[in-house]
């Protein structure tokens, strides 16, 4: 009896069913030939995970509390993780289980294609209750929620990080000063912040009292599904040269397209299509550079 087949929604933005078919996902096994089965495994994980992002991405614009009612790290470790990001990659690393990862060498090439099937199977199956809650607990951790809420979001909108943005504030540049506030509100008790507010309102600035307000009362725009993709791209790069199975950002577009075929939505990702190809090779590779900048460690 055949039952019916809940499509990942990752790359669509809804479900699709699918009742007494089969889905055989010819041209992702297409892609994978050739290519370990670690690397196989590990892009299709991230790039499926874009819908969840998308929408974490959307509660920060409607300042939803995405870890519900889990309370919010105290501010002096919330302000603290502007200046250790190598604090957030570890708990990232741990969380997505890059350090679990390794290069297949001494497998047969059967049990290679068995490893890129199961890949494949999981990625048109629903996530188990099991996993899906072991990801919500990573949501209550201190590094985890500063990446979804101002890590991510600061280097996706603004082209910087953190770190850089807040000193480019507290050195007197009133954009940045905007940027922050409206990405974090909590940055107005870093106390060089709380300085620089301070003396606006008693040397009777209103230019820049009026902008802390505006940006206080506003939100950072939400990421688009496209960004979101890239994003996820430019992990699935990194990834790629850490196990030394390096792939290349055509690669990853070829990787999304597949996908969109294989689902039946179009011949190419809807979310990249018009996207030109050194544009989607500069965005995954300007990505790239921003997990590599907290995922790897100092072996200091």
């Amino acid at each position: 009896m055949s039952r019916a087949v809940k499509l990942p929604q990752a790359l669509t933005g809804k479900g699709i069913d699918m009742e007494n078919d089969q889905i055989n996902m010819k041209h992702v096994r297409k892609w994978a030939e050739g290519k370990d089965s670690s690397i196989v495994s590990v892009a299709l994980m991230i790039v499926g995970f874009a819908k969840e992002y998308y929408e974490l991405s959307e509660s920060v614009h409607k300042g939803k509390r995405l870890e519900g009612d889990i309370p919010l790290p105290s501010l002096r470790t919330w302000l603290k993780l502007y200046r250790n990001p190598k604090r957030i990659g570890k708990v990232l690393s741990n969380a997505l289980g890059i350090n679990n990862h390794e290069k297949i060498n001494d497998d047969s090439n059967a049990e290679i294609e068995e490893l890129k099937e199961a890949a494949i199977d999981v990625f048109t199956s629903d996530i188990p209750e099991e996993e899906r809650k072991e990801f919500l607990k990573n949501l209550i951790k201190p590094e985890i929620i500063f990446f979804i809420r101002v890590f991510a979001p600061c280097f996706t909108l603004y082209k910087i990080y953190p770190l850089d943005l807040l000193n480019k504030a507290v050195n007197g540049d009133d954009k940045a000063l905007e940027q922050l506030i409206r990405l974090d509100k909590s940055a107005i008790f870093e106390p060089k912040i709380s300085k620089l507010i301070h003396e606006a309102q008693v040397l009777k600035a209103q230019a820049r009292m009026s902008m802390i307000k505006r940006a206080f009362s506003s939100q950072p725009k939400a990421m688009q599904m496209q960004t979101i993709k890239c994003q996820l791209g430019g992990l699935v790069l990194f990834i790629s040269e850490l196990l030394k199975q390096k792939l290349n950002p055509s690669d990853i577009k070829q990787l999304y397209d597949s996908i969109a075929k294989d689902l039946r939505i179009d011949m190419h990702d809807q979310d990249l299509h018009k996207m030109t190809v050194p544009t989607f090779a500069k965005r995954i590779n300007r990505n790239h550079l921003m997990w590599k900048s907290i995922l790897i460690q100092d072996k200091k």
